[in-house]
């Protein structure tokens, strides 16, 4: 031992000796750089270097600058951005800098939040069924969980949304953790594969000496994935409900949903969360037959799977056993080493109590169903569930397949709705807030909610007493129009969405379904569209000029790049961001006032998103769902959409700028959908 640490002692400088003599004459483009960090995490591991070594590795990290075009590309690598932070305070969404000619939508904003709270209370404390004592004791805990009380509701919710809305993005393109980072391997659509196209058929057109030196961390991959989420400590230190470690891998996320069968039900959204669940719990393509003929899949229950339960899972986690794939991620780069001890001690969860005899005799299954308004109607022949249904409140179409019957075979329903769309016609306007004709058998609960909601909530009487015929005004008029837009928005979320959800939800929870009991309900928050996605304006700049230029550092990855499209943004969206978005054409003045007319949609769409993630993040925990927010994570990123690769294109679907490539930008619908699925079963 003694003579081996003498000869480390000695061949540690004169390694470094070599190396450097190496970079004056041979020049630093022709090493590669996981060798001299390698070299570096080396000698540190022994913590006896000779004065002269720390003279030599000081050197190396802070050499000299070059001049050359060469030597300027591989430091603008060196260059780490800011973390990017998101805090409690950021959802719902803020405002900041509100000007005086902005106290109308000021004062409309808080108005609706106000509303929302006050229907909460009104729900839980008047509500003919939600407020009763029967009610409240068959919802105690979480069903289907091993939670029991309601104070470990609370603690579990609160975890849940510290580790999806508090901390901060930070640039890691070396792996710094023990475990490896998996990474998601899309295998279905591909439509989600857009950006991962775009960013290696631009990579191969560059040749191998420019992709070589546009990657000095040597990771060729597209730079919104080499940013990684960090939870706030405190979430794990003071919030977190037990000692539990869910590591989110592949293995133990199938470990979790092990001998469950799970039902996802929502439009188009829920449907691409589907397939990244798919390329998280198999190693090859799955067949489906598409959104509307979806049928149930076997899931982890493949040969990878079943010999990694145990064990080495490195392979499975980098994807390299996945088979007919789009295009093959390389791993990330780590400075850990001994993978296989780490992954087999750091992934090991708590012993869980098992469930019944009879789940653990089949397997593990997926099904998805489409239905874009989540009517929940036990009937078959319902109105709604027919080829063409036209939404009496907006005139758009919604594609509503019948699920219920699905639900009693399944012990994991994963729930979501989205906003409804903006009329496409003045006329159809006037009809907005008309009650619908295909809710008669829940039209009493209808009317009931609205009367309680009017009668107890105490709110604003202008926006009840608000007639869609006002809204009928001109669309750039800007503070009026953001005025009048939010107040059409809350009572669109209050009278129409709000009651149409409770009354899906009463269907599940009725008492006479004896698995009610057994079946977790998961609630899945939307989140916002970003209208800047192909922007030509950067948006979120200062003129501050010690502040980090995020626009040149992006600029300066994309120079050799594709597919990510505009950078993130360097903090969470205010209101006035997301009323008045950067124009995605040159026929509006940057920095204007004025709403668009062709962003209407859009505008009502995230207020819509806005409300109903705050309703639902403070109802549904009180009635045993847990409840996701992919909002928060999602804020920042306007970045890897569908819309990215058409970067500056001058035609683009609105829907591109709201359905995201896979893997995600930072992974952060992995992080808040998968790894709060798996936070949830862990708890």
């Amino acid at each position: 031992m003694v003579r081996s640490m003498k000869f480390l002692r000695i061949f540690g400088p004169l390694t470094l000796l070599a190396l450097l003599f190496c970079l004056l004459f041979f020049g630093e483009s022709r090493l590669e750089d996981g060798f001299l960090r390698g070299l570096l995490f080396f000698v540190r591991s022994y913590k006896r270097q000779s004065p002269y070594t720390n003279s030599i590795l000081a050197w190396v990290r802070n050499r000299p600058p070059s001049d050359s075009p060469t030597q300027d590309s591989l430091l603008h690598d060196d260059i780490t951005p800011p973390p990017i932070k998101i805090s409690a305070s950021d959802r719902p969404a803020p405002i900041i800098g509100a000007r005086a000619e902005d106290i109308l939508i000021s004062k409309a904003y808080k108005s609706a939040l106000k509303d929302i709270d006050l229907s909460i209370h009104t729900l839980m404390n008047h509500d003919p069924i939600f407020s009763t004592s029967e009610f409240k004791a068959s919802r105690k805990g979480v069903p289907g969980t091993r939670i029991r009380t309601n104070s470990e509701r609370q603690d579990l919710q609160k975890w849940l949304d510290c580790t999806s809305g508090e901390g901060e993005w930070r640039w890691e393109p070396i792996n710094n953790r023990a475990e490896p980072r998996t990474m998601t391997v899309h295998k279905q659509g591909a439509q989600e594969a857009k950006c991962e196209r775009a960013f290696y058929e631009s990579s191969s057109s560059l040749g191998m000496a420019n992709r070589s030196r546009s990657t000095k961390d040597n990771w060729d991959v597209r730079p919104s994935l080499k940013f990684r989420w960090f939870h706030s400590p405190k979430c794990d230190n003071t919030l977190k409900p037990r000692k539990i470690k869910p590591t989110l891998s592949r293995r133990n996320l199938c470990d979790l949903l092990r001998h469950r069968s799970i039902l996802i039900v929502g439009d188009l959204s829920q449907y691409s969360l589907h397939d990244l669940l798919l390329d998280w719990t198999s190693t090859k393509q799955t067949h489906c037959a598409g959104n509307l003929y979806c049928k149930i899949h076997a899931i982890c229950s493949d040969d990878q799977f079943s010999i990694n339960w145990n064990g080495n899972s490195t392979k499975l986690e980098n994807g390299e056993l996945d088979s007919h794939v789009y295009h093959q991620i390389p791993p990330q780069p780590s400075s850990q080493i001994h993978f296989t001890k780490n992954v087999s001690s750091s992934s090991t969860l708590e012993e869980k109590t098992p469930r019944s005899s009879s789940n653990h005799e089949r397997g593990t299954f997926l099904r998805y169903r489409r239905s874009d308004s989540l009517w929940g109607s036990t009937s078959s022949t319902d109105p709604r569930f027919d080829p063409v249904w036209i939404h009496p409140n907006n005139g758009i179409r919604d594609i509503n397949n019948f699920w219920y019957g699905d639900v009693r075979k399944s012990d994991l329903v994963i729930l979501s709705r989205r906003p409804l769309g903006l009329p496409l016609r003045d006329t159809t306007l006037k009809n907005l807030f008309r009650a619908s004709q295909n809710m008669k058998k829940s039209q009493s609960v209808y009317n009931k909610h609205l009367d309680y909601l009017r009668r107890f909530s105490g709110s604003d009487p202008k926006v009840w007493g608000t007639k869609s015929d006002a809204l009928l005004v001109e669309w750039n008029k800007g503070e009026r129009t953001g005025d009048l837009m939010i107040k059409m928005a809350i009572k669109t979320v209050l009278e129409i969405w709000l009651p149409e959800v409770l009354f899906t939800l009463l269907q599940l929870l009725k008492s006479d379904d004896p698995r009610s009991q057994e079946r977790l309900i998961v609630w899945r928050g939307e989140w916002r569209m970003h209208g800047d996605c192909v922007s030509s304006t950067s948006g979120n700049t200062s003129d501050n000029k010690n502040e980090f230029d995020w626009d040149q550092w992006w600029n300066g990855h994309l120079s050799v790049s594709a597919g990510d499209g505009r950078r993130p943004h360097s903090s969470p969206p205010d209101l006035l961001s997301i009323l008045f978005p950067p124009p995605n054409n040159q026929t509006k003045e940057p920095g204007s006032t004025k709403i668009d007319i062709h962003q209407r949609s859009l505008i009502f769409h995230n207020l819509q998103v806005i409300f109903q993630n705050h309703i639902m993040r403070n109802l549904v925990p009180n009635l045993g769902i847990p409840f996701l927010d992919l909002e928060s994570l999602a804020s920042v990123w306007r970045t890897g959409l569908v819309a990215s690769p058409t970067f500056n294109a001058n035609h683009h679907l609105l829907a591109d700028c709201y359905h995201y490539c896979l893997p995600s930008p930072g992974l952060h619908l992995e992080e808040s959908f998968l790894g709060g699925l798996s936070r949830i079963l862990s708890f």
